[in-house]
């Protein structure tokens, strides 16, 4: 199936190819996209989701999707704005005014610093604009600084709402455009920049934003699956099971798992041999502890026999001839 784009490389064929390479997820999250132009509702995200899991083995069951490749057709809306009304907390604008906007053209004017260009700030904050400052000022005179306003606009000749509460965007009047004098000193000035957004190339942003969304999801999920693991310290550190277990991770196999926890016969006989070599050691051990304390006290000992030998051999004219001796050493 061929695209409907007119670029080198066909959108479809380029991004197709993409899911192709990466599983049934990819490929619907390509179709839904393409399909619809939009983002993926909560419930596709989820779908889209799952069949990821599935993919890297942290899912089964799910039956396999039958996706056909999609043709890209771009929709065609025609907007028409049809007024903006109940505007609060905007500038200084007077509430309870609307303006009507007409089929072809309209005109707004009044003195400098009425509001004309309060109006033009909502739009811009919702629409395309070359003029990057889309900074919407409080009223700070008034009682409240939230801002809102009311939209009504048609969609191929069908009419519908959008209630603006200062941020929330709406995909139908994205694609109006607002220009100022600022769009005029960009467009015209001798350093304006060529800006070309060839058709379709939309749907990779929209692609993009759907993958960050999935790996929130999918961070969300490894963390719920984090294993608190409390009995580890009662493994013997450095065995092989217990360096299995501190260090889980997506390579982890189940066949390894089963290896380390099965026990067998040779298993049994190299647990024995060990056993045998450990009370060895023991005996070895308490062997040359006892030694050690024989000999200390037969150090101790004969310390005292010279401690008692020498304390025998001494009479009070000994004691009297070193204190006489320490009072000579005290004067000198």
């Amino acid at each position: 199936m061929i695209s409907s784009t007119g670029t080198k490389k066909e959108l479809i064929d380029f991004l197709w190819e993409w899911a192709e390479s990466n599983g049934d997820w990819s490929k619907y999250l390509v179709s839904k996209i393409i399909a619809s132009e939009q983002p993926l509702s909560v419930s596709e995200q989820q779908i889209a989701f799952d069949y990821f899991l599935q993919s890297i083995s942290m899912n089964r069951g799910l039956p396999p999707l039958s996706v056909i490749k999609p043709i890209y057709t771009p929709i065609k809306k025609q907007i028409s704005l049809t007024s903006i009304s109940d505007v609060q907390g905007v500038n200084n604008l007077a509430a309870n005014q609307t303006i009507n906007f007409g089929k072809n053209i309209t005109v707004i004017y009044g003195e400098n610093g009425t509001g004309k260009t309060g109006y033009c700030r909502i739009l811009k904050s919702l629409g395309f604009s070359y003029d990057p400052q889309k900074v919407i000022y409080s009223n700070i005179a008034g009682k409240t600084t939230s801002q809102s306003a009311t939209i009504d606009y048609t969609v191929n000749g069908t009419s519908t709402v959008h209630h603006w509460s200062g941020i929330n965007s709406n995909p139908d009047l994205s694609t109006i455009s607002v220009f100022n004098n600022n769009c005029v000193q960009i467009s015209l000035g001798d350093g304006r920049n060529l800006i070309v957004s060839p058709i379709g190339f939309h749907l990779f942003n929209l692609i993009s934003g759907e993958l960050e969304v999935l790996a929130g999801m999918l961070n969300d999920a490894i963390a719920k699956r984090i294993p608190q693991v409390s009995w580890l310290d009662n493994l013997n550190f450095g065995t092989s099971q217990q360096t299995f277990i501190a260090s889980l991770n997506a390579k982890s196999t189940e066949e390894r798992l089963t290896d380390l926890s099965s026990f067998d016969s040779v298993k049994q006989a190299e647990l024995e041999k060990k056993e045998i070599e450990l009370k060895k050691l023991n005996r070895v051990l308490l062997d040359a502890q006892i030694k050690s304390y024989t000999t200390q006290i037969i150090d101790l000992n004969s310390q005292i026999s010279k401690i008692e030998a020498a304390k025998a051999g001494l009479t009070v004219s000994h004691w009297e001839s070193i204190i006489t001796q320490n009072t000579n050493i005290k004067q000198l």
